[in-house]
């Protein structure tokens, strides 16, 4: 019994000197990031904080919101057949042990001893980021009027402490890989761990976009804040305004109103010539992986297909946009090796046009289909990886 209880005391030391050193280290980095960006950051600040206060203090204007439908497309009930070839079924797949379902889910990420404490890291989809300062904000109380987003505009700008932070943001979201709604998303996990009222939640988001150059406003309806971003393609079921022929849609968030009466948003802009949000998905973010398995049946063969759930976590919460951007998308690596080496000797020596037909078979035989009103209730695109994931797909 002593042996274990010393084992015991040795193990705890070690997790808990661990984690020290842990949070010493991410401390130092976060100081080092400091040192490299501050004077670049200084002198641009400088340059933009005087001017758009003055130009925002006046530029106040009333809009009216509309909301962006998505084109009703018909769909089937059944699912669509498409002739294809015949092809001699000669290749021999090495079977594995079949299972109940065409779809069986199996969670194989094991649970692993956290390395610095949950106040201290922001957990962003599976993938914890450390936390290296609280911000406390004491927001005025008239915070929903323009005088309150213009105080607290002015407050966050001289605080060093929050401009780093930010900028220490931006770059853990580079070098995740992040697209520019990711980093919108990632803007949403640190502010939610800093501000407890959404409306200074918001505020940050929207002072955090504005000094990265891209072009968001704020408004408010005389009780909430806003967060809107100008994106390079549309998003649907969103209320917006238009402003120089651009469109600016509202970010969700869940203490939102369901119906808003009046809306009041500001022209200014931060620099000249601000950038949109991009949607566009050319690289997947690089998120810690929390490994799901799911199983499918091709000519009576049960093969395996490798998921990253937080990578189907992050788009559960993509806003509905183009169907551009889901079809753009890359397949994951975990899902795509996972395809090739089952259907490696279904397609090897075939024509084009027969691995077309291949993999038809599979979409057709393999993946069940349904409509999305059935499924989720409501019209949803979906990327490549959650067609794998979810339990039917329809026609997109």
């Amino acid at each position: 019994m002593k042996y274990l209880f010393a084992f015991s005391l040795l193990f705890i030391s070690s997790l808990i000197f661990g984690q020290e050193d842990t949070k010493k280290g991410f401390q130092e980095e976060f100081n080092d990031f400091k040192k490299e960006t501050r004077q670049e950051f200084d002198d641009f600040k400088k340059k933009n904080d005087s001017v758009f206060l003055k130009f925002l203090d006046d530029s106040w204007q009333e809009f009216e919101l509309f909301k962006s439908e998505r084109e009703a497309r018909p769909k089937p009930l059944e699912q669509p057949q498409i002739s294809t070839l015949k092809i001699p079924k000669k290749n021999k797949v090495e079977d594995i042990p079949e299972k109940n379902n065409n779809h069986d889910e199996r969670d194989n990420n094991k649970g692993k001893a956290g390395q610095i404490s949950p106040s201290d890291k922001i957990d962003f989809y599976g993938t914890y980021i450390y936390k290296p300062m609280d911000l406390p904000i004491g927001a005025s109380t008239n915070i929903g009027t323009k005088e309150g987003i213009y105080n607290f505009f002015e407050l966050v700008s001289e605080n060093e402490n929050i401009n780093q932070y930010i900028g220490y943001i931006k770059d853990k979201a580079d070098k995740l890989g992040l697209n520019d709604w990711g980093f919108v998303s990632l803007l949403k996990k640190a502010a939610a761990e800093s501000y407890k009222n959404q409306d200074e939640q918001k505020l940050f988001i929207w002072y955090a976009l504005l000094i990265n150059a891209y072009d968001v406003r704020t408004g408010f309806d005389g009780e909430n804040i806003f967060l809107l971003v100008n994106t390079d393609y549309k998003l649907f079921n969103t209320l917006f305004f238009t402003l120089n022929n651009q469109r600016y849609y509202i970010v969700k968030f869940d203490n939102d109103p369901k119906e808003i009466s009046m809306f009041f948003s500001h022209q200014a802009n931060y620099v000249d010539k601000p950038g949109k949000i991009s949607l566009s998905i050319d690289n997947l973010p690089k998120f810690d992986k929390k490994t799901v398995t799911k199983y499918f049946v091709f000519r009576g063969i049960t093969f395996p297909v490798e998921i990253n759930k937080n990578l189907i976590d992050f788009y559960n919460e993509y806003p509905e946009t183009d169907l551009t951007v889901y079809f753009s998308t890359p397949v994951s690596q975990e899902a795509s090796l996972s395809l090739t080496i089952f259907f490696s000797s279904f397609l090897k020596g075939k024509t084009e046009r027969q691995k077309v037909d291949i993999l038809l078979e599979y979409m057709q035989s393999s993946i069940k289909y349904e409509t999305d009103e059935k499924q989720f209730g409501h019209e949803r695109y979906l990327f490549a990886d959650e067609t794998l994931f979810y339990p039917y797909a329809d026609c997109e």
